[in-house]
């Protein structure tokens, strides 16, 4: 079975500060996609595949349109341009620019954007999508992620989920797009479904 996890309410969302957090190992497997208008987050799912959002590879500034007070979607939206999207693996630096210490990392570009079929822009349902980077992790800046097998208990265990984005919380680097986690426990599983508070 495999499960998706339905999150709650938010109990404990924080930035984590790289320069001072020597625990980003545990989320080794980030990835932040950087696209035209804004950026999103992935995951490493294996050397050359990451898993993300089927909405961060479409160009969804042109699926939704403000026609005088009402929002109109256009279903036929195209994915964005390969060639616009650049991937960051890893904790260290996801920003573009330069690095803080004078890190170095490595762009990827995807090879393939595979979003799941069934993607509804309009509706949000199915929001998924698989990239095949144009090489090889490179293992000093990422590896990819343990997923729970199908028979691992997850009920009362704390799922961690992490993303990079704006914190919309009053707060004074509301806008710096660093990698954030929210801890919650997996409450109950119904029909493939975690939900977790």
């Amino acid at each position: 079975m495999n499960y998706i996890i339905t999150w709650g309410v938010i109990s404990l969302l924080y930035k984590i500060n790289i320069d001072e957090n020597k625990l980003l190992k545990d989320h080794c497997g980030a990835v932040h996609l950087d696209v035209p208008n804004y950026g999103c987050t992935g995951v490493l799912i294996s050397n050359r595949h990451v898993l993300t959002a089927a909405h961060c590879v479409y160009d969804y500034s042109r699926a939704r349109q403000i026609v005088g007070s009402e929002i109109q979607c256009d279903p036929n939206v195209e994915l964005l341009p390969m060639l616009d999207m650049t991937i960051y693996l890893g904790t260290k630096c996801p920003k573009s620019g330069e690095c803080p210490n004078g890190e170095k990392r490595t762009p990827y570009k995807p090879l393939y954007v595979i979003p799941h079929p069934g993607f509804d822009v309009c509706r949000i349902v199915n929001d998924i999508a698989v990239i095949e980077l144009n090489e090889d992790a490179n293992l000093e800046e990422a590896s990819p992620i343990c997923m729970a097998e199908e028979d691992d208990p997850v009920l009362n265990q704390t799922v961690t989920g992490i993303g990079y984005g704006m914190d919309g919380r009053i707060r004074p680097d509301k806008y710096d797009p660093g990698l954030q986690e929210l801890n919650l426990t997996a409450t109950n599983e119904w029909d493939g479904k975690i939900n977790a508070t």
